[in-house]
């Protein structure tokens, strides 16, 4: 079980460089590369500490809590997707699903 909350993290970790990665590439300026590079990632840590985490400030029921990491995870598809990165995208979500089932196996987060 350590392993698939291993992989849980990375991902997580993962959404964050992959919206930051898209934020560089789609920015048209320097100023709108970091606001967007940087912004982003720091706005989905704190919607994900507030809500989302074991230790969220407001904890969400399941549903919902389910919702906020589908959301997450199809955003930073989308962004790999959106910067040409469809390979990338497709094993992404792949390895999301798989981390998913697991997780609902294992009846964990």
């Amino acid at each position: 079980m350590t392993i698939h909350l291993a992989l849980r993290f990375l991902l997580e970790i993962g959404v964050l460089l992959v919206v930051g990665y898209w934020g560089v590439y789609t920015g048209k300026n320097l100023v709108f590369q970091f606001l967007l590079g940087i912004g982003l990632p720091l706005l989905i840590i704190g919607i994900w500490s507030i809500f989302g985490s074991p230790k969220a400030m407001m904890p969400l029921n399941p549903f919902m809590h389910g919702l906020l990491e589908i959301a997450l995870f199809t955003l930073a598809v989308l962004a790999l997707y959106n910067t040409d990165k469809t390979s990338l995208a497709i094993t992404f979500a792949l390895i999301v699903i798989f981390n998913q089932m697991l997780s609902f196996l294992l009846k964990v987060g």
